[in-house]
Order: C-alpha cells, then sequence, then structure tokens
C-alpha cells in the first residue's frame, strides 16, 4: 500500500467518527422534533451499552443533557430522563464532590444521595500530629448543597476496608453533622458510625451525648439499625433519623 492510500485509509477513519453532542445540534432538528420521536431516540441512546450513561451522572453531567441546555424544550424533555437516572446520586472520590458542573435545574433533580467521605473526612478536622491545630467546617464542600433544595435523604459513610485513621473515626463519631449543614430539608438521615478502639464506655458516652444534641436541635429521634461489616475488620453502626410524614 502507497503511503498516499495510507493516508486516505486514516483520513476515511477519521471521516467516519461520531460527531459530538455539539456538533449533532448544529445539524440536527431537535426542537421541531415531536416529543415522540425524542423518545424514541432517547430510548436507543438508554439501550447503547456504555459505560458511561446518557442519562446518568457519573462524576459529571453527561454529554447530551450539557449540549441541550441552550435548546428549551428538548432540554426540559432530557432533563425528565436525568432525573430518573441521577435523582439518587453517589458522591466519592470516584465520582467527584464536586457538583459545580450541574445546572440549577440539574440541582433540583437531586432528591438522595449517598456521600462516601472516606478520602476527604480529614479536611475538616485538625492534624492528628499537631495538637494545635484547628476544626474546621468543609464549606467548601456543603455549600453546593444549599442549592439542591429538593434534596431530601442523605446517607453518610466512610469506607473502613480502606485504612480511614483511627483518629478520623473518632472525630467523625462527633463530627459529621459538619458534612451535612448545605442540607436543609432532609427528612431521612442514614450515618454508618465506626465502631474504633476505645473503651466502649467513653464511646456510648460519646454517642449519648451526641444522639440528646441532635434530638434537642432537630426534634428528631435516632434509631439504630444494625452493625455492618466483618469480623475482625473495621466495623460501624447504622443509625437512622427521620422525620414524621407529613413534617
Amino acid at each position: 500500500m502507497s503511503h498516499n492510500n495510507l493516508g486516505a485509509v486514516q483520513s476515511d477513519n477519521e471521516a467516519a467518527a461520531p460527531p459530538s453532542p455539539s456538533e449533532i445540534l448544529k445539524v440536527f432538528p431537535w426542537e421541531r422534533l415531536p416529543t415522540e420521536i425524542r423518545d424514541k431516540i432517547f430510548d436507543n441512546l438508554e439501550d447503547e451499552p456504555l459505560y458511561e450513561s446518557y442519562f446518568k451522572r457519573n462524576g459529571s453531567v453527561p454529554a447530551l443533557v450539557v449540549a441541550l441546555r441552550s435548546l428549551q424544550l428538548s432540554y426540559e424533555h432530557v432533563l425528565q430522563r436525568f432525573a430518573e437516572n441521577s435523582s439518587a446520586i453517589v458522591i466519592n472520590e470516584w465520582t467527584s464532590f464536586d457538583l459545580s458542573d450541574m445546572s440549577q435545574k440539574e440541582l433540583d433533580t437531586i432528591v438522595k444521595a449517598e456521600m462516601e467521605l472516606s478520602s476527604i473526612v480529614h479536611w475538616v478536622w485538625g492534624s492528628p500530629y499537631d495538637p494545635e491545630s484547628q476544626i474546621g467546617k468543609p464549606t467548601w464542600y456543603t455549600k453546593q448543597f444549599l442549592r439542591a433544595t429538593n434534596l431530601r435523604e442523605v446517607h453518610l459513610s466512610l469506607n473502613l476496608e480502606y485504612g480511614v485513621h483511627q483518629f478520623d473515626m473518632v472525630q467523625f463519631i462527633t463530627e459529621f453533622p459538619y458534612w451535612l449543614e448545605g442540607c436543609k430539608a432532609l427528612t431521612k438521615l442514614t450515618v454508618e458510625i465506626p465502631i474504633v478502639n476505645v473503651d466502649e464506655s467513653d464511646r456510648r458516652r460519646v454517642l449519648d451525648g451526641l444522639m440528646t444534641r441532635i434530638h434537642k436541635k432537630t426534634g428528631r429521634t435516632s434509631l439504630f439499625i444494625e452493625v455492618v461489616g466483618q469480623k475482625w475488620h473495621e466495623m460501624a453502626e447504622v443509625w437512622i433519623w427521620e422525620a414524621a410524614p407529613g413534617t
């Protein structure tokens, strides 16, 4: 094969590359399509066996949703699919702790959030090696949830299988409410509270004090559910606070 022919093959391959969502918008009449046709297109996309969903947030807002933001009818339509797939989101080091890429309408779809904080939990505490260090509040994280006004349920945990420092576990027991300060409309909170290597009576006294403070502030009574984890490994108690129906 000649050099010129090879170049032609490369050009053909490049021409065959799928267009980006923004390129499609320039030539495809999304806004003029009947709703049923867009639904069919979205159905076909959902059937695609791709790791990255067209409608689910997995570390970032899907490119299709972003591309349709400037088209009023199409954006409202795709938001319905986005809400179906992303109303319950997972927030951890793999899916990103940063929601700043989401528009207000996209944030409005969030109803539940599972927050796994192992890789950032130490950012709120003082250093375990520096007794003079100060505890701060993770406002860089919590302030984004002030805009997620439909968020009603949060599940808060540490991944204890990946070497979370005992100091961080101890502090998390009493300071986990700091991570929830941006969540202003919760009706249900689930927290996995680590079982740390301290005297059990001391741990129970700390927990009792925590439950009392939360009850005084919110009027909600905690409910112990179960112990999770494997024997001989780090374990945690699952506690739930839930608002009465209609409140």
